[in-house]
């Protein structure tokens, strides 16, 4: 065979090569190519791993679409300079003149010529002071600004060396710099760039020298927060009246690999030191020699940039070496700002410190990051507490919170210090009625209402549900205000598909554990028929492909064993995160319908349950899910909730017309554990209908019990 490669039998197909050439041909913009290898892919890997490959899917269909839509602003581009005279049209440096003719005309100011102009003078001025200075750059600077509002400007700017030039700028102009660069990263294929130029790795060392860690501190129990904090936010739940709309990303809930695995929360030489003594408030000016203003521009920077996976993963690793993350640390736990510097700047450092944790916890852990579970659970459940810090930064930390508490490690440490009574405050500022709305004008008082629930809650519940692994998390979702607050969620027609789901999730898990949250549920009329309607609804989705389209970013990732499928940013991304985390959590018996269905099943427990869920239309539903290999993962519920609606005589006798004893005699013969148990108990119970029990027998389903239980209940069948 060796001398007859043509007779030589073809090597089998490697997965990591189908892999590995999508992503070259994706770098190369061979997009098609790179979606086939992808496709191949996905046909080669069990079920459990097809998620990975979608992930890789959406990251390469958002890098399309980021490809189409620049592709056709460089057309319009190019037909602006084109009518304007050609490129070489700039007419020479930016004046002030220029600058007040663009301000009385708003066309004017939106001109990518002008981005030129103002690009050639700061490049003069860079050339003239050696790097350049703040009295040449900033005025510049300023005048870019409003232009970069018009995607031709940034994209004139990044064709014109724009990105290479702000980067260079960072260390003499910070704050406008960064904030230029921050606007950029609002286009995926700019915060590549920006990271290839430098301006990550100069932002992190940006960060290094504003933020001290030779100088004292005060812990956040000191400041006010930890379990304290927790504990008394409920207290400043009715001093906060302002509702705020801010993007919202989904935050993990999957377990993490390897890396992720407890570590002891041991402090290094560049970790944060001791307390003050006495709880004194910390010298800030000597934490923060260059002021606030620098450092949030930077931590904004990074969080804008980590929005790719790319730049995510690389930032991730050199925050390490930068010694980033005890930084951050220390940034949180200040509780003073320096001097001459106003407390709201201090607010927004924390939420810009915030929501780059958020970002860098995303995934797999690192084990720097580990290694300050401690002090950084207690930081950020502290700013998360504090009734003194806007809403914004409060939902910030929740991010955080979601995203940290994928690791078992951090888990640990937010309940110790009081992570669950924190996020519990935020939730109840989303209960119904807390918004400012004038009393009498009701349908504006509800939009108010959703768009504060919508801001809120998602990520809150998401955390929540995280921490709820471990038993003092769950006490939380099992406590009886939880009906309460998520249940007008569930049954609002205007809410979205994020906040029902994650309401969803954490309903269900604290239904199977709480007597009161299902005789909430069971008390408004409107709820079962609303989980009746969102049952229907997603078995039409089922219809529909999946995996093609999960999301691209990993810190949407909800898991089986750990957040939403355990329990039984930009507008780019958002849709293809949702994705991706209903992706994963369907795979694990979660998502809307796994956890609509173990609601349900509470609720059958009670006994107003049965009544209720035949009234709404629930039992043929059911049905429909055994029948449904798709939704395997939702039989057992749905097999235990049929066992209990069986009980009550008129609910017996609509599922006896249902085709429901075949999948369910399949499951006590092909499933195993509980749902196999399960399965036998509900055939157990429907056999007290005539129609039903020769259905069994009819089917062999004595032998097969009495195969799969090898106890009492065939037995009492087998004499019925």
């Amino acid at each position: 065979l060796d001398e007859a490669p043509p007779r030589r039998p073809p090597p089998k197909p490697l997965l990591k090569a189908y892999l590995r050439r999508a992503t070259a041909r994706a770098e190369l913009g061979l997009f098609t190519e790179a979606e086939e290898d992808l496709k191949v892919a996905a046909e080669m890997v069990p079920e459990k791993e097809k998620v990975e490959i979608g992930k890789q899917m959406a990251a390469l269909r958002a890098e399309i679409e980021s490809a189409r839509r620049e592709a056709a602003i460089s057309a319009d581009l190019a037909a602006d300079l084109a009518a304007a005279g050609g490129e070489g049209a700039a007419s020479g440096p930016a004046t002030e003149e220029a600058a007040a003719a663009g301000a009385e005309d708003p066309i004017r100011a939106a001109d990518p010529l002008r981005v030129r102009e103002i690009l050639d003078a700061l490049q003069s001025a860079v050339s003239v002071s050696g790097g350049g200075s703040d009295a040449a750059a900033d005025p510049l600077l300023d005048q870019l600004s409003p232009l970069l509002a018009n995607p031709k400007c940034r994209l004139c700017l990044r064709q014109a060396g724009g990105i290479a030039l702000l980067v260079r700028l960072l260390p003499v102009s910070a704050p406008r710099a960064a904030l230029l660069l921050t606007k950029l990263c609002g286009d995926r294929r700019a915060q590549l760039e920006v990271h290839q130029s430098g301006g990550t790795t100069a932002a992190l060392r940006g960060i290094k020298a504003g933020v001290r860690l030779d100088t004292p501190t005060v812990s956040p129990a000191a400041a006010g927060g930890g379990a304290a904090a927790g504990r008394t936010a409920e207290s400043a739940v009715q001093g906060d009246k302002v509702a705020r709309r801010v993007a919202i990303e989904e935050v993990g809930s999957e377990d993490d690999g390897e890396e992720s695995r407890a570590h002891p929360p041991t402090h290094t030489a560049a970790g944060p030191p001791a307390p003050s003594p006495a709880g004194q408030p910390a010298p800030s000016s000597g934490v923060l020699p260059r002021g606030l203003a620098p450092v949030t521009a930077h931590l904004r920077l990074l969080t804008a940039g980590c929005s790719h996976p790319t730049v995510s993963e690389r930032v991730r690793q050199a925050a390490a070496a930068e010694e980033t993350y005890p930084r951050l640390v220390r940034l949180l736990a200040l509780s003073a700002p320096p001097e001459n510097e106003a407390l709201a700047s201090l607010h927004q450092a924390h939420g810009a410190a915030a929501a780059l944790v958020g970002a860098l916890s995303c995934g797999v852990k690192s084990k720097a990051l580990i290694s300050l579970a401690a002090p950084l659970s207690a930081a950020i459940v502290a700013r998360a507490a504090s009734v003194a810090a806007p809403l914004d930064v409060r939902m910030s930390c929740a991010t955080a919170i979601g995203n940290l508490s994928t690791s078992s490690a951090f888990r640990t440490q937010l309940i110790q210090v009081g992570g669950p009574e924190a996020l519990l405050s935020l939730a109840r500022l989303a209960s119904p009625g807390n918004s400012s709305a004038q009393a009498g004008d009701a349908k504006n008082r509800l939009a108010r209402d959703l768009v504060r629930a919508e801001a809120l809650l998602p990520n809150t519940l998401a955390a929540l549900n995280n921490l709820s692994l471990l038993p003092d998390g769950m006490a939380a979702i099992s406590a009886p205000e939880i009906g309460p607050l998520l249940v007008p969620w569930l049954v609002e027609a205007g809410a979205s598909r994020l906040l029902r789901r994650r309401a969803l999730a954490v309903l269900a898990k604290g239904a199977n554990r709480s007597a009161d949250i299902v005789a909430h549920v069971l008390r408004d009329r409107r709820a079962v028929p609303a989980l009746t309607r969102l049952i229907e609804a997603e078995l039409g989705r089922g219809a529909e492909p999946a995996g093609g389209t999960a999301g691209a970013n990993a810190q949407v990732a909800a898991g089986a064993a750990a957040g939403m499928g355990e329990s039984g940013g930009a507008a780019d991304g958002e849709a293809g995160d949702e994705t991706e985390a209903e992706a994963l959590e369907d795979g694990g018996g979660g998502g809307m319908l796994g956890n609509c269905v173990r609601l349900i099943t509470a609720c059958a427990r009670d006994a107003a349950g049965p009544p209720a869920l035949c009234d709404a239309g629930a039992l043929p539903l059911l049905a429909a899910i055994l029948r449904t290999p798709a939704h395997a993962s939702s039989h057992g519920n749905a097999a235990l909730a049929v066992a209990e609606c069986a009980t009550e005589p008129r609910s017996l006798a609509v599922l006896a017309v249902q085709a429901v004893v075949p999948p369910l005699l399949d499951m006590a013969h092909r499933a195993q554990g509980q749902a196999m148990k399960n399965a036998a108990i509900a055939l157990a119970r429907l056999a007290k209908n005539e129609h039903c029990l020769n259905a069994i027998r009819e089917a062999h389903g004595i032998e097969i019990l009495a195969r799969a239980m090898k106890g009492d209940v065939a037995k009492t069948m087998a004499r019925g």
